[in-house]
């Protein structure tokens, strides 16, 4: 405000004054027989008059407006907030992890494999029989040869090899296990007893024991067996009569040595073959039962998973001669309704590799009561599925190599006990933006109700408990903590009834906040950590989706409920009406003022209680050169006993300002402005936006002027 317009402001007031005073006289006293021309040139008046100025009414809702942080709620009250949106945030990635799995080997041996049994026979007559016999026997069996006579005696003497019809399933095999029986007919008119060996035709190697039949009667038949195992037999074999034998019959036979014969049949069952060259029937020759082991952190333990994505890459290296199917069988996962399976054709004596996709399956980690977690049951199929291109050759070490790692995880839902996870919540703070009247405010002014809200989200399901740290700070250097307790935040009992979306209150009563509030914090520093799991594992009744996170705010709520005891708010301002030495006007100043009272007649529907003073200083000599004090303008409006208000109180004041505070108003370049608040009583007071106050301010003033009108007509 320049000079020339704060001259012009004075002029106006003091004028004013004057004028007022002037033509209530002139109204007052002047008659219309009064001869001007007789009254003198100089006169003088003193006069006091009283006008209204002003009358209003205010209510509260209707001066103040609703915003993010002045919030006015249902019932009328109103509330600071202060809020921070993301005082902490977690996801599942910082509790469950679960990496691509280390690469895993496996090899399986070919084993002993099913061989179809096979059968074959021949015979040999007694002619060929006899070629080997001394010269005298021969010769007397050759003269009965077509008769019906008494048949000689035969000691054990070597007979003739008998050619058994070949195989064609195999050329030349080692068993593992099986057998071979040799079934001998006698169709000789005598009794024999023969003694036999099995013979490879290729190199007249013997295949098991020498078989003994005694005893068959003519037209009967006779069984022996040889266990075939760790026996190497060919495709051709030769049964050699060792020795033969007959008692002979004393009563006339019919003798023929070209039809009496020997016949030999031999038949095998439950073969295994473990090298050799052979046909190989299509058959399953390994099943094995393993696990899957998943590698996770020590305390962590699955027992459910649920796939979004997952892989197994394997390379499969065979070094069997015929073609072979790998089927793998995860007997407790589920892809839709069907057991997860996957079949695996493998060339023969070859490398193949490729990408198994476990994607959307549902897998059951928890069916083997020695570890019922971390592991799931995983099934190997080996089957021989022959190409049609001959016989191959094999053995026993031939074998299978599988090398397969589980890749690309990435889980949308899993169950069981996750481990004891604690991170820190990032330090930050909260400016309250109040240091800019820190300087102005005395007393004592304390909200009674502050709450401290951590509002939170939370969607895993897993029991997480968290430490607030909150300290804040005034301009003076003070410290208050929130010394809130451990807050437990609540979550989900399962997948269905998720998020959980919460409010944990720290109030009056646990935590320091009245307190904290009370020092008027200009800044609210906050940190804090939370603990996963924090009484250690209780079961496996954690669980979590691929989206689960917790999400949580600070939010500090200021309830406008309070007591105040002399809280004082002081500024120094400007002295707007200080009138410069060379401004003053000669003609109506501020001495023509003898006083000025303000008149105030107050409704008050507040629970306040409110009073001001205003010191005029003289900042050069340092002086307080008057003082204006008005301790209780208007009184408070009673409350109930929740500090609500329960009718308006009505009063009048008057302020009486005089001529001397009034002169001195035209020295002091400095106004130094005190207000002053007091609750209505000892207890808390609430503050409603219907609360009103109605008033009425008028003005009165004592003017003392004197004036000459001699030179009236000198302009």
């Amino acid at each position: 405000m320049n000079l020339k317009y704060k001259q012009m402001k004075k002029r106006i007031i003091y004028t004013g004054l004057g004028i007022i005073s002037l033509f209530t006289l002139i109204n007052s006293c002047i008659k219309d027989t009064y001869d001007f021309d007789n009254l003198s040139t100089q006169a003088s008046v003193n006069i006091g008059i009283s006008v209204p100025v002003v009358k209003g009414s205010l209510t509260l809702g209707n001066a103040i407006e609703s915003n993010d942080t002045l919030r006015f709620l249902e019932d009328n009250s109103i509330t600071i907030v202060f809020q921070e949106d993301s005082l902490f945030t977690f996801d599942v990635s910082e509790i469950l992890n679960i990496p691509e799995q280390d690469e895993q080997n496996k090899s399986f041996q070919l084993g002993a494999l099913e061989l179809a049994d096979f059968s074959g026979g021949g015979s040999i007559s007694l002619d060929e029989i006899s070629a080997g016999f001394p010269p005298a026997l021969r010769a007397a069996l050759q003269a009965l040869d077509g008769t019906t006579s008494p048949f000689p005696e035969i000691p054990a003497l070597p007979g003739d090899s008998i050619t058994i019809s070949s195989f064609d399933n195999f050329f030349q095999v080692e068993f593992g296990s099986g057998t071979i029986t040799m079934t001998i007919t006698n169709n000789l008119p005598v009794e024999i007893s023969l003694k036999v060996v099995i013979l490879n035709t290729s190199d007249n190697s013997q295949v098991g024991d020498t078989l003994t039949f005694n005893d068959i009667p003519p037209g009967g038949t006779a069984n022996s067996q040889i266990d075939l195992t760790g026996e190497i037999v060919s495709n051709s074999l030769t049964a050699e009569l060792v020795t033969i034998s007959s008692p002979g019959s004393s009563v006339p036979v019919p003798i023929n040595l070209a039809t009496d014969e020997i016949s030999v049949s031999v038949s095998t069952s439950d073969l295994t073959i473990v090298r050799g060259l052979a046909y190989l029937p299509e058959q399953l020759f390994l099943s094995v039962a393993d696990t899957i082991q998943f590698n996770l952190d020590s305390d962590v333990e699955i027992t459910f998973l649920e796939l979004d994505t997952a892989h197994i890459d394997y390379t499969l290296e065979s070094h069997i001669a015929e073609d072979v199917e790998v089927v793998i069988t995860l007997p407790t996962s589920l892809a839709g309704t069907d057991t997860t399976r996957f079949t695996i054709p493998l060339g023969a004596s070859g490398v193949q590799s490729g990408q198994l996709s476990m994607n959307n399956t549902v897998n059951d980690f928890s069916t083997d009561p020695a570890q019922p977690f971390n592991s799931i049951p995983f099934e190997y199929g080996l089957s021989v599925k022959p190409s049609g291109g001959g016989m191959v050759y094999f053995d026993l070490t031939d074998s299978i190599n599988l090398t397969y790692k589980i890749s690309d995880i990435d889980f949308s839902y899993v169950e069981g006990y996750f481990g004891q996870h604690s991170f820190d919540v990032d330090e930050d703070t909260i400016d309250l933006g109040l240091e800019e009247i820190e300087d102005h405010i005395s007393g004592t002014f304390t909200f009674t109700n502050p709450i401290v809200n951590i509002n939170y989200s939370n969607s895993i399901g897993v029991p997480v408990s968290f430490d607030l740290n909150l300290i804040g700070s005034n301009g003076a250097g003070e410290t208050q903590g929130l010394n809130a307790s451990t807050m437990n935040i609540a979550y989900p009992a399962d997948r269905d009834n998720s998020p959980v979306t919460s409010t944990a209150s720290f109030n009056k009563d646990n935590t320091d906040i009245v307190e904290l509030i009370e020092m008027r914090p200009s800044k609210i520093n906050y940190s804090g950590g939370a603990t996963v799991n924090p009484p250690g594992k209780q079961g496996w009744d954690n669980f979590v989706t691929g989206e689960s996170s917790v999400v949580a705010g600070l939010e500090v709520e200021i309830p406008f409920e309070f007591r105040v005891n002399n809280l004082t708010l002081q500024d120094t301002l400007e002295n707007p009406l200080k009138l410069e030495d060379s401004a003053e006007d000669e003609d109506f100043g501020i001495d023509n003022v003898e006083s000025a009272s303000l008149h105030l007649l107050v409704n008050n529907g507040f629970p306040l209680e409110i009073g001001f003073n205003i010191q005029l200083y003289d900042s050069i000599a340092d002086q307080v050169l008057a003082t204006l004090n008005v301790p209780a303008l208007f009184p408070a409006a009673p409350v109930d006993g929740n500090g609500v208000v329960t009718e308006p109180t009505e009063d009048t004041t008057s302020i009486v300002i005089t001529g001397e505070f009034l002169e001195n108003l035209e020295i002091a370049d400095e106004l130094i402005v005190r207000g002053s608040l007091n609750t209505s009583n000892s207890g808390a007071v609430k503050i409603l936006t219907t609360y009103t106050i109605d008033f009425k301010l008028g003005v009165s003033t004592r003017v003392s002027y004197e004036f000459d009108f001699g030179d009236s007509n000198d302009d």
